[in-house]
C-alpha cells in the first residue's frame, strides 16, 4: 500500500493534537485581546487620545495563526505610538509636524479640550502651527502608556501560560 501509514494513530490522538493547538492559540488570543484592552485603557487614563486615531489603531489580530510550527498574532498601532509612549526630544521642522497638529487641534477643540484656542478654522490652524513649533523647540514628556502595560509582568505570565498549554522550546519575539 502506497502513502502514509497511520497505524497506531487513533481518533483520540488526533483530538489531543487539536486540543494542544487550541490551547496555545487560546492562550495567545486571550493575551492579545487583554493587551489590546489594557493599552486602550492606559491611553485613555493618561489622556493621550485627542483625535482618537491612536486608540482606534490599537489592534491585536484575534486570529492566531500557525505557520511552520510558529504561532503568531499581530499587535499593530499607529506609527507615532512610540513618540506618545517615550516622548519626543526637541528638534525637527515644525512644517513637517504641522499637518499632524492641525488634525489634533480640530479633534481636541471638538471635544472641548482647547478652551483658549480660537474657534475659527484659520485661528485653529495658527494655533496648531504654534503647538508644532513648541514641540520642535521643547519636545514633550513620555506617557509610558505602552511601556507600563507591557512591562507589568504579562510577558512572564504569557511564558508560564504557554508552558502550561504544552508549548516547548519557544521564544517571545516582541519587535
Amino acid at each position: 500500500m502506497d502513502g502514509i501509514s497511520t497505524s497506531g494513530i487513533t481518533d483520540k490522538d488526533l483530538i489531543e493534537v487539536k486540543d494542544f493547538e487550541d490551547n496555545i492559540q487560546g492562550v495567545l488570543a486571550k493575551f492579545g485581546q487583554k493587551l489590546q484592552d489594557d493599552l486602550i485603557k492606559s491611553l485613555d487614563k493618561k489622556k493621550k487620545n485627542a483625535s482618537g486615531d491612536l486608540r482606534q489603531s490599537i489592534q491585536a489580530v484575534p486570529d492566531v495563526s500557525i505557520s511552520d510550527g510558529i504561532y503568531t498574532y499581530v499587535l499593530s498601532m499607529a506609527d507615532y505610538y512610540e513618540q506618545v509612549d517615550k516622548g519626543r526630544r526637541p528638534g525637527g521642522d515644525p512644517y513637517k509636524l504641522y499637518p499632524q497638529f492641525i488634525k489634533w487641534a480640530f479633534a481636541k477643540k471638538a471635544l472641548g479640550g482647547l478652551p483658549k484656542a480660537p474657534s475659527d478654522a484659520s485661528g485653529l490652524k495658527s494655533y496648531a502651527f504654534n503647538v508644532a513649533k513648541k514641540v520642535t523647540k521643547f519636545g514633550f514628556k513620555p506617557s509610558y502608556f505602552f511601556t507600563n502595560v507591557i512591562d507589568d509582568g504579562r510577558l512572564e505570565q504569557l511564558t508560564e501560560d504557554l508552558a502550561t498549554a504544552g508549548a516547548q522550546g519557544f521564544t517571545l519575539d516582541n519587535r
